[in-house]
């Protein structure tokens, strides 16, 4: 059965706006072209507020005693006070963690059985810039920041890793030592569309968001081997998590997760506790429910909006990773990124070569070749650019991308083979110059969580639209 227009949500000659912080910017999309919203299904918001969700998930988790069970039990064998590691993610994530921390620290007994002194705030940003006190502070509330000790990801600092072992992948294992020898861990992060581990979330805030360096390069490795599309794909079929799940058998003590899944303006909408994997994959399980879109086809024209994925360069990058495989190859991808931020400190090369001249490069040295061969003219560019350059260059040989980043383009930020705009209208004009004519055109307007549903997904998607469910 072929579906309506109204099902497909296309839009001919009507105008389509999409979120760019608090208000919505009309994409101002030619008369002409045929444009498709996808748009992820309408999310509902928690059933009760959410400390009374923590509770109850803190006091019935999955695959774990309760976590004041936990925190009672908690001895060690020499005699010392146990210790308590509290993961939380960093600032280019939106866990609200100062909401969520107060119950965990209730249950946990803070300030009574365990004293503020054997808890420790660990902030898992893997290579990102490291977060000032300041930022500390905006993340968990002042008091909180204030009442313990915080600390980033010592990425630079190998002798601050404890080594675990090697899995059977050859991943050697170094974790944060002040995390790796904590008596209890809590990771509390949120689960959402993720470019190479399918949804992030559980341990992945230790591996990579405390790892060492070598650690995290190995882990990205392991999502970037082949250039296909992994956001959204199940744990049984992705590399990367499962590699992330191996990595969790060499801890010692007890690690408990919880879990949050955030809709577009990073309000919670499901909660989860217990055992790390059981948690993440319980809301992994409703990601593609609430993120995945079925589409009619592939489309000739991509635009996805970075939404709301805006702090930066890297973080709005990710639409065009979430949304990428939505479009055909030898397409165009429009990525619309508001990147509040600019690059971050990013330092990426900034040569202005032709898409033409870099596809002609790869095809004789390859995307590995070729960023050796910038590692070595370019030394200074550091690990978490490499990965974007990685990333891009694997984007760059299947389809033209252009950048509408009025921020980036004011700092006179440039990367060989992408295209920066600051103006709608030329990049429309741009886009119809390298298409020869008027595509048929998909938005993601939302392209920083939602991503396209692929072959039995998009299937059954369309299905439950045909049925009117």
């Amino acid at each position: 059965m072929t579906l309506s227009a109204a099902e497909l949500n296309w839009r001919t000659g009507q105008p389509i706006r999409v979120p760019w912080g608090d208000a919505e910017l009309d994409l101002g999309l030619p008369a002409d072209w045929a444009a498709f919203d996808a748009r992820p299904a309408p999310m509902d918001g928690l059933a009760q507020p959410l400390g009374e969700l923590l509770d109850a998930q803190l006091a019935n988790p999955l695959g774990l005693p309760p976590l004041r069970q936990i925190a009672r039990s908690l001895s060690r064998a020499d005699g010392q006070p146990a210790r308590v590691a509290i993961v939380v993610d960093d600032n280019t994530r939106h866990t609200p963690a100062a909401d969520v921390l107060p119950v965990v620290l209730d249950h946990l007994g803070a300030g009574r059985q365990i004293a503020d002194s054997q808890i420790e705030l660990h902030f898992a940003g893997g290579t990102h810039q490291p977060m000032s006190r300041e930022q500390m502070a905006e993340k968990v509330g002042p008091a909180l920041a204030a009442r313990f000790a915080c600390f980033n990801n010592p990425y630079r600092d190998p002798s601050q890793y404890r080594y675990l072992g090697v899995t059977r992948n050859h991943t050697s294992i170094h974790l944060s030592a002040r995390v790796a020898d904590a008596d209890l861990r809590i990771l509390i992060g949120s689960v959402s569309a993720h470019l190479q581990a399918g949804f992030a979330g559980g341990l992945k805030m230790l591996f990579p968001g405390l790892s060492s360096l070598a650690t995290i390069k190995k882990l990205h490795l392991a999502g970037t081997s082949r250039f296909r599309q992994l956001v959204g794909l199940p744990a049984g079929s992705n590399p990367m998590r499962q590699e992330i799940d191996r990595l969790g058998e060499f801890l010692d003590g007890v690690t408990f997760a919880v879990q949050l899944m955030l809709d577009e303006r990073h309000q919670p909408i499901a909660v989860s506790a217990g055992e790390p994997i059981a948690a993440q994959r319980a809301l992994a399980a409703q990601g593609s429910r609430r993120f995945g879109v079925a589409l009619p086809g592939l489309a000739d024209l991509l635009v996805a909006n970075s939404f709301p994925l805006e702090y930066d360069l890297w973080q709005g990058f990710k639409c065009i990773a979430n949304t990428l495989f939505a479009a055909r190859d030898g397409g165009v991808i429009v990525a619309m990124l508001k990147a509040d931020h600019g690059s971050n400190g990013m330092k990426i090369p900034k040569w202005t070569v032709s898409r033409k001249l870099l596809r002609t490069v790869l095809r004789f040295t390859g995307r590995e070749g070729l960023l050796s061969l910038l590692g070595r003219l370019l030394p200074q560019v550091n690990d978490e650019a490499k990965f974007f350059a990685r990333f891009c260059l694997g984007t760059i040989s299947r389809n033209d991308v252009l950048l509408y980043a009025p921020t980036l383009v004011a700092e006179g930020v440039r990367f060989p083979g992408l295209e920066l705009y600051d103006n709608l209208p030329a990049v429309w004009a741009r886009a119809r110059e390298l298409l020869g004519g008027a595509p048929n055109v998909t938005v993601f307007g939302r392209g920083g969580v939602c991503y396209p549903l692929q072959g039995g997904e998009m299937q059954n998607a369309k299905c439950k639209m045909q049925n009117g469910k």
